[in-house]
C-alpha cells in the first residue's frame, strides 16, 4: 500500500484502524496477564491446602510412631540393662529387611564453666613442651581443644582428651577435663525418623520421608521404529499399557519390567485371539545394556517398539 496516494480521509481511517488494533492487543495482553495472576492464586491456594493436609498427617504419624516405640525403648532398657540417655535408637526386623532409626538431632552446647576447664587444661599444657614428644602431645591436645565454626567444642574430641588425661595421671589435667565434661549441655533440635529397606537384590534403600528426598515417580515411556505406520494391534497394546500403568508407582526395577512384560504378552495374546495380528511371530524381550533396561517388542524378528521406565 502506498500511503502517499491515500486521501486524507483514507489516512485517517487507516490511523484509526491501527490504533484500534493496538488497543485491542494491549487489552488482550492485560486480560491474559490477569488470567495468569488468577491461575497463580488458584494453583498456590490449592497446592498449599494439599500440603497443609500432608504436613498435618505427617506430624500425626510421626507422633504415633514415637509413642509406639516409647514402649519398645522402655522394654529394651529394662531387658538389656542399658542407659536411657541415648539420643537415637535403631530397630531391625529379624529378617534384616527393614530398619528404623528414631531419636533427636542434637546441637552441642556448653555452659560458661567450660572456659574454666579449658584454661586449666591449657595451664597444664604449658608445662609440657620440653622435648619433641611432649611438643607433639601439646599439638594433639590443642587441636582437640579447637572450637568449630560456631565457637563450640566437639563432644567426641573431649572424650579423646579424657583418654589423654587418664594416661597422663596429672590431677590438674584430669580436673580440667572433668569440668569440661560437666559443662556439656546438649540441646535437642528436632525429632527424626529414618527408614531403610532391602530391595530384591539385597541393596539398602532409604525410604524418602521429606519432600526434598522424594524421587520423581518413574513413568513408562516408549519409542517406535514405525511411528507413522503402526498396525492396529500395536496401537491397542500401547493404549492398554497407558491405561493400566498411568497411575502406578514405578521404580524401574526388575519386578516392574517383569510385570510389564507379562502384561504386554497378555495383551498381544488377546489381540491375536481377536484376529488383529497377522504376523507369524510377535514376541517381547527384556534387555539390559550398559545399565539401562528396556522391553522390546518384535514382529517377525524385527524390532517395532521399545518400552522404558524412567
Amino acid at each position: 500500500m502506498d500511503i502517499t496516494k491515500l486521501t486524507a480521509e483514507e489516512r485517517a481511517q487507516l490511523k484509526a484502524q491501527l490504533e484500534a488494533e493496538e488497543k485491542a492487543e494491549r487489552s488482550r495482553i492485560e486480560q491474559e496477564r490477569e488470567a495468569y495472576k488468577q491461575l497463580v492464586d488458584c494453583t498456590v491456594k490449592a497446592s498449599v491446602t494439599k500440603l497443609q493436609l500432608l504436613s498435618a498427617e505427617m506430624m500425626r504419624i510421626k507422633q504415633e510412631v514415637f509413642n509406639e516405640f516409647g514402649t519398645v525403648i522402655n522394654m529394651k532398657n529394662e531387658l538389656f540393662k542399658v542407659k536411657s540417655g541415648r539420643q537415637t535408637d535403631t530397630f531391625t526386623t529379624s529378617d534384616s529387611r527393614m530398619s528404623l532409626t528414631l531419636g533427636n538431632r542434637v546441637n552441642e552446647g556448653w555452659d560458661d564453666t567450660v572456659e574454666a576447664g579449658i584454661d586449666m587444661v591449657k595451664e597444664y599444657i604449658k608445662t609440657m613442651a620440653k622435648d619433641e614428644n611432649s611438643a607433639n602431645l601439646v599439638d594433639t591436645v590443642m587441636s582437640l581443644l579447637a572450637k568449630d565454626r560456631k565457637g563450640a567444642l566437639k563432644a567426641n574430641k573431649v572424650l579423646e582428651l579424657e583418654k589423654l588425661a587418664i594416661r597422663s595421671k596429672d590431677e590438674r589435667f584430669i580436673e580440667g577435663i572433668n569440668i569440661i565434661k560437666a559443662a556439656y549441655r546438649p540441646v535437642p533440635t528436632c525429632q527424626f525418623i529414618q527408614v531403610e529397606m532391602k530391595d530384591e537384590q539385597g541393596n539398602a534403600v532409604s525410604l524418602p520421608l521429606s519432600l526434598s528426598a522424594m524421587y520423581r515417580m518413574a513413568q513408562i515411556k516408549y519409542s517406535s521404529i514405525i511411528p507413522n505406520d503402526k498396525p492396529g494391534w500395536l496401537l491397542n497394546v500401547q493404549k492398554a499399557v497407558e491405561n493400566a500403568t498411568g497411575r502406578m508407582s514405578l521404580q524401574g526395577n526388575e519386578r516392574d519390567f517383569t510385570n510389564l512384560q507379562a502384561f504386554v504378552n497378555a495383551e498381544i495374546a488377546a489381540q491375536r485371539s481377536r484376529g488383529n495380528i497377522r504376523a507369524d511371530s510377535v514376541k517381547t524381550e527384556i534387555r539390559t545394556d550398559e545399565g539401562r533396561t528396556v522391553l522390546h517388542i518384535y514382529r517377525n524378528l524385527q524390532l517395532v517398539q521399545t518400552y522404558y521406565i524412567e
